[in-house]
């Protein structure tokens, strides 16, 4: 418990240090893409660590909750609905995937950003077998 209230605390200043750097560097003329990653990685901390504090406070009042949740998060049916959920999506992604590339060869994108989409779906498709393969074998 204390180690993830460190942990916690530590995310906390981190964010706040992200969105206060946002700040000073958009009075110095940097580049407004520096500033807007840094105001959205140090926002998105910290809605997310308070997140985390707000639940670990719910469960040290309720404990119950946290059961429930433990059983919903390890049941069968909503493993394999998970399972299935993302695969779906990563058929999905794939067409996307293949859009983008075909889109962005029709413009004449530099080549290196042309062939970077199917890249990425080679390097997912290895990754997919792979994954298949190892579960496949768990089973």
């Amino acid at each position: 418990m204390l180690k993830n209230v460190r942990l916690n605390l530590i995310l906390i200043v981190l964010s706040i240090i992200f969105i206060v750097s946002g700040f000073i560097l958009m009075n110095r003329e940097i580049s407004e893409n520096y500033t807007g990653i840094l105001f959205g990685l140090g926002a998105g901390m910290f809605g997310v660590t308070l997140s985390n504090i707000f639940t670990n406070l719910l469960y040290n009042k309720k404990p119950e909750m946290e059961k429930i949740k433990n059983i919903e998060l390890n049941d069968e049916r909503n493993k394999f609905l998970q399972y299935k959920t993302g695969n779906t999506i990563y058929r999905i992604n794939t067409y996307i995937m293949c859009i983008f590339a075909i889109i962005i060869a029709v413009f004449k994108f530099p080549i290196w950003v042309t062939l970077l989409f199917p890249g990425i779906l080679f390097i997912d498709s290895i990754l997919y077998v792979l994954v298949f393969n190892k579960n496949n074998q768990l089973m």
